[in-house]
C-alpha cells in the first residue's frame, strides 16, 4: 500500500484504493449529490476544509494498515466534531467523506449518518440516532439485548464511519449510549 503524505495529497493512494475495491462491488452506491446532480468528491473541498478531510483519510489509512499487519496493534477511533457557522461547508465535508468512503469500499454500509430528530436525519440522508444506535430516549443507559443487538451488529458489520449531524442537539446521555452500543456492535 502506498504511503499517504501531504506531498502527494493522498490522491494517488485514494485512486489505488478505489481501483482495488471497484472490481468487487455490485451494490448500487448511494452517493450524495448537490442540487445540480454533481456527486461530491475530493475536488469539491475548499482549502480550509482539506485539513479535516485529509486527517480523516490518514486515519483510514492507519486503520487499513493496522488491519493488514494484524500485529495486535489497536486502532484508536477518531471522535471529531466539525463546527462552523451556517454556510461554512460542514455538510460539504460530510458529503465528500461519505462519498469517498463509499467509493473506496464499494459499500453503502461503511458510513452511517444519524441525527437527533427525524427532520435533521432526513436532511442529512440518514436515520435518527435512536433508531440507528438502538437508544431508548427515555432510558438511554439501558443496555441493548436480543434482536435489537443482533440487528445493530448486522447494521454495523462493515461500519468505518458514524456521522452524527446536529451534534449540539444530542444529550450527553444519548451520545454516550450511542457510543456504548456501537462499540459493542462493531467488529473492529
Amino acid at each position: 500500500m502506498q504511503e499517504w503524505n501531504a506531498n502527494n495529497d493522498g490522491h494517488t493512494w485514494l485512486l489505488q484504493q478505489i481501483a482495488e475495491h471497484e472490481q468487487e462491488t455490485t451494490e448500487k452506491l448511494k452517493l450524495v449529490c448537490d442540487s445540480t446532480g454533481h456527486e461530491f468528491n475530493l475536488n469539491d473541498v475548499h482549502e480550509d476544509q482539506e485539513e479535516i478531510v485529509y486527517f480523516v483519510l490518514r486515519k483510514l489509512q492507519e486503520f487499513l494498515d493496522i488491519k493488514k499487519e494484524r500485529k495486535g496493534k489497536k486502532f484508536e477511533p477518531v471522535r471529531l466534531t466539525v463546527t462552523g457557522a451556517a454556510g461554512s461547508g460542514k455538510s460539504r465535508v460530510v458529503h465528500v467523506l461519505t462519498n469517498t468512503f463509499r467509493r473506496i469500499f464499494g459499500r453503502n454500509d461503511v458510513v452511517h449518518i444519524c441525527a437527533p430528530t427525524g427532520a435533521a436525519a432526513n436532511n442529512a440522508g440518514g436515520q435518527t440516532l435512536h433508531r440507528l444506535a438502538a437508544v431508548n430516549p427515555f432510558k438511554p443507559n439501558e443496555d441493548i439485548k436480543g434482536k435489537k443487538k443482533d440487528n445493530m451488529i448486522d447494521c454495523f458489520r462493515f461500519a468505518l464511519m458514524l456521522i452524527m449531524d446536529e451534534r449540539s442537539m444530542i444529550t450527553c446521555e444519548n451520545l454516550g449510549a450511542a457510543e456504548k452500543h456501537s462499540n459493542h456492535c462493531t467488529l473492529w
